[in-house]
């Protein structure tokens, strides 16, 4: 403590500091007549030992730029839109596979390879049964096949009564198939103007 000569009264610079020892990191400073209290810490009394505060999470990256991609469903060029006509061109190709002996034998091969995938050379029950699925499956039809068609479909074209269907079995069907499609595309098809 000292006396001031100009203020004429009793002053002091020094501190007065309180540390408690339950709670470390709090202090209580005086000065003046003035209090302060303050704490630095991280919240564990004393008898508790040392702690060792969790790290933070390391900070991410930001992820990489993601590559673009063509929509799924591109709209269609409308030079290239379907039009009318095109129902007609479809049933005239169904048409000329029909008449035509030499583009039914490309069809029937292509047909028959398609589905015989062990390339035995004969269709058996659990081929047919794939590719209608599959077929079933590409017309967008949200039902499964009935196991009862394939029995139906051996029933019907398996002539020789073997379990399996060869390509000379397989052409009456397929004749009946393309007639039908045929059928129903003309009834699709807008009348001529």
């Amino acid at each position: 403590m000292f006396k001031e000569e100009t203020k004429k009264t009793l002053s002091t610079n020094g501190i007065i500091v309180l540390k408690s020892l339950v709670w470390p990191g709090a202090y209580i400073l005086c000065q003046n007549e003035r209090w302060f209290n303050f704490y630095v810490g991280y919240g564990h009394k004393a008898d508790q030992g040392e702690y060792y505060p969790v790290l933070p999470p390391m900070p991410q990256f930001e992820p990489g730029e993601t590559a673009e991609y063509p929509e799924p469903n591109p709209k269609e060029d409308p030079s290239k839109a379907k039009e009318p006509g095109d129902i007609k061109s479809i049933i005239a190709t169904l048409e000329e596979v029909l008449n035509n002996p030499e583009k039914f034998n490309e069809f029937l091969s292509k047909t028959f390879d398609a589905i015989d995938v062990d390339k035995s050379g004969q269709i058996d029950r659990k081929e047919a049964d794939n590719f209608l699925r599959a077929f079933v499956k590409e017309l967008g039809v949200p039902i499964e096949p009935d196991p009862k068609a394939i029995d139906e479909f051996f029933k019907l074209f398996d002539k020789d009564k073997s379990g399996t269907i060869s390509k000379e079995e397989l052409v009456e069907p397929l004749k009946a198939l393309i007639a039908l499609w045929s059928t129903i595309m003309g009834g699709m098809a807008p009348p001529a103007s």
